[in-house]
């Protein structure tokens, strides 16, 4: 544990979570992990200081996807967005609550990671699995069913 919090940031909460102390993983194995500490270690190395400006740019899921596909660098899929006023080019936007009822129900293809916009430590977010179309249910990642409109606001 203390190997791997000194050499990965690795802190002993972590060493638990991710399960290091299972046997049959190498050393090099359990490196490849960063933990908190690492992964802010590594995050001010690759975005310097001086880069502090473009954060909002990097923080901006739907523009940093973008780019990202622009450098042919693989990324995750978007199947709309939405948002009440900005615009996003090809990408399906969804200016209502009606409009995301409408596309759980019909366009989308399942499973939906969905996310927030902006922010950070996946706050907001939620696997949808499918629906119950017949009770009008978004089925859940965690086995939890919500009525779809209620989930659309």
């Amino acid at each position: 544990m203390f190997k791997l919090d000194r050499k990965a940031g690795i802190a002993f909460v972590e060493y638990y979570a991710a399960q290091h102390y299972r046997t049959y993983l190498t050393a090099e194995e359990k490196l490849q992990f960063d933990g908190e500490k690492g992964s802010y270690q590594l995050n001010l190395r690759l975005s310097p200081a001086k880069l502090g400006d473009k954060r909002s740019f990097i923080r901006d899921k739907v523009l940093y996807t973008t780019m990202l596909k622009g450098m042919n660098l693989p990324t995750t899929e978007t199947q709309a967005v939405a948002h009440s006023e900005r615009g996003f080019g090809g990408i399906n936007t969804l200016r209502a609550p009606s409009d995301v009822s409408w596309f759980l129900k019909s366009e989308a293809i399942y499973p939906v990671f969905a996310k927030t916009l902006e922010g950070s430590k996946s706050v907001g977010s939620a696997l949808l699995t499918g629906i119950d179309a017949a009770k009008g249910l978004i089925e859940m990642g965690n086995g939890k069913s919500f009525d779809i409109d209620a989930f659309a606001h």
